[in-house]
């Protein structure tokens, strides 16, 4: 059923390739300014489309003054007034209990944007607060590079697995499949009484995470499914965009549009422009009116088995948490594709590639143990304290192939026909009968051409080219089957 264009690397540029990752790996290990600068593309590029940056402001100041006691200064907090502050909070990793000397401390990180030139972001390291809590000792340590560059730039590696692990996992996993599953679960009802994704909180959750898991202790699955979090509404990129209260004019790009300097963010808005004009049509051939929405029995069971906690349990899918309009049933539709589509659109760019180098950003539990803020590390300790994992080249093989297969699913159809090109109407899943089916089907196929292209005009950086010329004919990289 799925069909998928994969990223396909050619030989050119291979060596410029290698060459700029080895200097980028070396850089993030031995200058404060090029860590600090780590944290941007990691947030910016790292795995997810969730938005990491978050604006400093309003109530948030006084929660990171409280966080940082005397190291949040008055001019920090002055910065902050100003707008020019973001912060990257990784501190809901605070509540785990780790049952050995390896975890991902939960990290906090301060930045102050320096300035925007045609598009090309510089940031401030201001702070850096890294717990093990509730490990036994806890212990918090702050960072800053004035205290020690070589400690700052520890700190910034720890931030960056962090980053990581907390993307994989719960940004990525969770985000991105476990909620759609859920959605498309419920759509096409199979979810029942007693399947583990629509009772995360019940017994027999916590007993089969129990048995599966090892690590597993019971207040990880309860504060990770608490109310709240099983807010599929809160988790969207446009609301979490909208939650983290950046200004798009600081972000602005060459040609000043907002958050064109912020390409994950565009990339999501770009692809959710054309997912919107795509449902909108469809929705609007099949429903007259929002009477028919609301009247329609299987649209209204899909939407009951969705907020069901023994069911989807996304707890809300809009505000209103109803589809009785023709907008709320073609909005949560585009919700589902954008989820599917977009899931890894940041590897689109060379870095997804480069940032998947282990040193840059190793996907392994680090030490618990923190290091000390006022020491100078020399590099030899700066790389005993990265994890040591024997199966490091496995690690980089699993993350390529996240890398090397990207998920366009049918949207995009694979060759077909004489040409050899995408045969664009091979695929009528609405039907060809009546006017309403062609209208919709014909929306469909300028759906995916309109994405082909996006794909195909995406400025490439070095050797990653979007869609092979035989359009989706398997490669050496490994091809990963997603929903």
């Amino acid at each position: 059923m799925l069909q998928m264009a994969s990223l396909v690397p050619t030989t050119r540029g291979r060596d410029k390739f290698r060459a700029k990752s080895i200097a980028e790996s070396k850089a993030f290990y031995s200058d404060p300014d090029a860590a600090t600068d780590s944290l941007w593309v990691a947030a910016n590029y790292a795995w997810q489309t969730t938005v990491f940056l978050r604006n400093v402001t309003g109530a948030r100041i006084a929660a990171v003054a409280n966080l940082y006691g005397s190291e949040f200064t008055p001019t920090m907090q002055q910065a902050a007034q100003n707008g020019e502050v973001v912060e990257i909070d990784l501190t809901s990793l605070q509540g785990f209990q780790p049952t050995s000397g390896l975890w991902s401390p939960a990290g906090h990180a301060l930045l102050r944007v320096a300035s925007n030139t045609k598009g090309r972001m510089d940031f401030e390291g201001l702070l850096i607060r890294l717990s093990n809590a509730p490990a036994a000792p806890a212990a918090a340590a702050v960072f800053s590079p004035q205290k020690s560059a070589s400690a700052w730039v520890l700190a910034c590696a720890i931030m960056r697995q962090a980053i990581s692990q907390w993307s994989t996992w719960i940004g990525h996993v969770y985000h991105q499949h476990t909620t759609t599953a859920a959605v498309s679960f419920a759509l096409y009802g199979t979810i029942e009484p007693g399947v583990p994704i629509g009772q995360a909180t019940t017994f027999n959750r916590l007993m089969a995470d129990f048995f599966l898991d090892p690590s597993y202790r019971e207040q990880f699955a309860s504060a990770l499914f608490a109310d709240g979090v099983t807010d599929f509404w809160s988790l969207l990129p446009g609301q979490q965009l909208e939650a983290t209260g950046l200004d798009g004019r600081v972000f602005q790009g060459k040609k000043r549009e907002p958050f064109g300097a912020y390409p994950v963010v565009t990339f999501q808005r770009q692809m959710r422009a054309s997912i919107d004009t795509f449902t909108a049509k469809v929705v609007g051939r099949y429903y007259a009116t929002d009477a028919d929405v609301a009247g329609d029995s299987q649209v209204q069971a899909w939407l009951a088995a969705m907020i069901d906690p023994l069911g989807g349990n996304l707890g809300k899918i809009n505000p209103n948490n109803t589809l009785s309009s023709r907008a709320e049933l073609a909005r949560l539709w585009g919700d589902l594709i954008q989820l599917v589509l977009i899931h890894g659109v940041s590897h689109l760019q060379d870095y997804g590639a480069r940032f998947g180098v282990p040193s840059s950003a190793p996907a392994a539990l680090g030490s618990s143990v923190l290091p000390d803020p006022s020491k100078s590390y020399t590099t030899q300790e700066l790389m005993d304290y990265a994890p040591w994992t024997v199966n490091s080249a496995g690690k980089y093989a699993f993350m390529t192939a996240f890398i090397g297969s990207q998920p366009f699913t049918q949207f995009v159809p694979s060759k077909g026909g004489p040409t050899g090109r995408p045969a664009w109407d091979a695929e009528s899943p609405f039907g060809r009968g009546d006017a309403k089916s062609r209208a919709a089907s014909s929306a469909l196929v300028t759906f995916r051409k309109g994405l082909t292209n996006f794909l195909k005009g995406f400025p490439q950086d070095d050797i990653i080219r979007v869609l092979s010329t035989n359009w989706g004919q398997p490669t050496r990289l490994p091809r990963v089957i997603d929903m």
